[in-house]
């Protein structure tokens, strides 16, 4: 098996954000050593990967040198779309042209917000100014710049909203990521919230931005091609699409995942054990699961119908599917209403829907499964 998309995750983070959920440590980086652990996962896993997209995420990629870029690019000349993750306050234009240098094309910005209370809200290092001066500098090297920006934060008003996105799209940008906030458990934002010491929008709240958040990108010629991505034309993220289509992945580093035909498989999330289990000539795994037909299909509904394109169904898969339509009425219900529709093999969530789709979704799933019994 040849794998094309190589995702390599960088845990280091100057401070943890209160919201965030993806394994991180604030532990000083060991650069080169980092990058020859790295290799010798790679080396172990006696995979063939030739990328055509490589994304570089974490934690704080931006954190790292271009050289660390440039050690790993170099072992994979076929790569065509090479993203970076950035914090604003690491952006300078002498570590950009760098990054441009090493073959880096695509850079990410978490921006989440340029108003300064919110930006305090979240616990960001960085200011609006740094904000704005990150994307100037960004969008001066770079032609394939996408920014993440953050709706329903506490004491986010439509003002704010549209502020953002106004300020975002003067700006000649590609693609933005607009996600609503989520308060994951074990995070700081969860005990808050659970003592009432931070207030959530109410889900009317919800609905109104995201809506004003896909009519002023839609105004702005930003397409949505998934829930929470938009883009200008040709610039979907190729290696976001590549996980929504299960293609198979290989992720390295503490906590990165894979997925190598039906099989998915999790790094363990302790970068001590990762360390030292790689060095060792083993994988230490947190997650390890090979899926059966009935439930690659669940997994392949979960991701492919967040895409505004939908997923097309193989053969055996449209029998099931229509198979459960006959049984169902739940499923002919969500047909008639037009909430979803398949036409030529694919099967689409209506996307006035989107913000609905974890609930539709899991109706569809759990009736294919009740009517696969």
């Amino acid at each position: 098996m040849i794998v094309k998309h190589l995702y390599v995750h960088v845990p280091f983070c100057r401070t943890k954000c209160p919201y965030c959920d993806f394994y991180s440590t604030t532990e000083k980086a060991d650069v080169k050593n980092y990058l020859s652990v790295l290799k010798k996962e790679l080396e172990i896993r006696e995979i063939t990967v030739l990328p055509e997209t490589i994304y570089f995420g974490g934690g704080t990629p931006s954190l790292m040198p271009p050289f660390f870029f440039e050690s790993i690019l170099n072992m994979f000349p076929s790569a065509k779309e090479i993203t970076v993750e950035m914090n604003p306050d690491d952006i300078t234009l002498q570590y950009l042209k760098a990054l441009k240098t090493a073959g880096i094309n695509r850079i990410s910005i978490g921006i989440q917000t340029f108003q300064e209370k919110l930006l305090k809200t979240l616990n960001r290092r960085h200011n609006s100014e740094k904000a704005l001066n990150s994307l100037r500098i960004a969008t001066s090297i770079f032609n394939n710049v996408s920014i993440d920006l953050m709706f329903g934060i506490p004491g986010q008003n439509e003002e704010d909203l549209e502020k953002d996105l106004l300020t975002a799209t003067d700006f000649p940008i590609t693609h933005i990521s607009c996600y609503a906030l989520t308060i994951y458990e074990e995070t700081p934002f969860y005990e808050q919230v659970k003592k009432g010491r931070l207030e959530l929008p109410s889900e009317e709240k919800f609905s109104k931005y995201y809506k004003k958040t896909i009519k002023m990108l839609r105004d702005k010629g930003f397409t949505q091609y998934e829930i929470s991505n938009f883009s200008k034309p040709e610039f979907e993220c190729k290696h976001n699409l590549a996980y929504w289509n299960l293609k198979s992945y290989l992720g390295i580093g503490p906590s990165a995942a894979s997925m190598l035909s039906k099989t998915y498989f999790k790094n363990i999330s302790n970068y001590k054990k990762y360390k030292e289990g790689i060095l060792s000539g083993n994988q230490i795994l947190e997650e390890h699961l090979t899926f059966n037909d009935k439930e690659f299909l669940k997994i392949k509904l979960a991701m492919g119908l967040r895409k505004n394109r939908g997923i097309k169904l193989n053969s055996e898969e449209k029998n099931t599917f229509l198979s459960a339509v006959e049984k169902s009425s739940v499923l002919q219900t969500l047909l008639s209403n037009d909430i979803i529709n398949f036409k030529n093999e694919v099967l689409k969530l209506n996307p006035d829907y989107f913000l609905l789709s974890t609930n539709v979704i899991a109706k569809i799933i759990n009736e294919i499964e009740e009517c696969s019994l």
